[in-house]
């Protein structure tokens, strides 16, 4: 079974596919796409709104909305029929989803769900907002997100029940900044960090190991995964993150069978061999 998702935040479209259990008996899959707007509704108070879409080509079941910071759930959609639409909306205190300070956030979510077979799914997106706008634009986020070895060409990683990533991240900024570090992560994957928070100088650059463990994923899924980065700098919140995927793949087994065969023939070779060169020499 497929699984695609797509996620469109604010006016930007994002494309984030996940793969899910292929399944030589089916071809349906869903596909679970999210419009949500963040917007102040009052002193202390936001609004958030939105839709839930299935694109896909199956129902999906027990759908929900939920906000990672505080583990609320924002909207209950029950189940979403093919090609169906369901509306929400919200309205919450900013110190519910962590927005106390004015400036620039990135605000993670988790979309949860089930396919036909009752078998539970989650994936996650950022949805951008200003709090408290000022008169000037926000500036660019002075810290950057690089990701090393092993994440390949295509920016995913291999993952069967644990592996290792090496993030670095950069203070482009000449003023020193205090930052908090989270893995934006999926109910089925586990994150642990070498570092949550830290200081970091101006032009300083750090290392941070993530573990990675897989917490129920099945095999042939792929989920996209946010490292989010948040601070302040100059009396104003910033926030950016990086992004990667994660392949959930069975571990490779040696090919005992085909080295067996290899070693038999290798013998098998050797014994002639060996039997020709004695009658050769019995013979002279």
């Amino acid at each position: 079974m497929k699984r695609n998702f797509v996620f469109k935040l604010g006016s930007s479209l994002f494309l984030m596919t996940l793969l899910g259990v292929m399944s030589v008996a089916e071809a349906s899959y869903l596909r679970l796409v999210p419009t949500m707007e963040i917007i102040s509704s009052g002193p202390g108070k936001i609004l958030v709104k939105g839709s839930m879409k299935n694109e896909g080509d199956e129902q999906a079941v027990d759908v929900k909305l939920q906000s990672i910071r505080g583990e609320l759930i924002l909207a209950d959609f029950g189940n979403i029929e093919m090609s169906g639409t369901k509306s929400f909306s919200v309205e919450l205190t900013e110190k519910q989803l962590d927005l106390e300070t004015p400036g620039f956030h990135q605000v993670p979510f988790r979309i949860l769900y089930r396919d036909g077979n009752r078998v539970p799914f989650s994936s996650t997106f950022l949805q951008s907002y200003t709090l408290k706008p000022g008169t000037l634009p926000e500036p660019e986020p002075p810290v950057l997100i690089t990701f090393g070895k092993p994440i390949n060409g295509n920016g995913a990683i291999d993952v069967v029940d644990t592996a290792a990533l090496e993030m670095t991240l950069n203070n482009s900024s000449k003023n020193e900044v205090d930052v908090r570090l989270e893995m934006i992560e999926p109910r089925e994957m586990k994150f642990s960090l070498s570092q949550s928070a830290m200081k970091l100088g101006p032009g300083e650059t750090k290392n941070v190991e993530i573990k990675i463990q897989n917490a129920g994923a099945l095999t042939g899924s792929a989920y996209v995964i946010f490292a989010l980065v948040s601070g302040v700098s100059q009396g104003r919140a910033f926030a950016n993150y990086g992004s990667f995927v994660t392949n959930i793949v069975v571990k490779a087994d040696l090919p005992w069978i085909p080295i067996l065969i290899g070693v038999l023939i290798a013998l098998f070779v050797a014994v002639d061999l060996f039997r020709r060169f004695r009658k050769s020499s019995a013979k002279s």
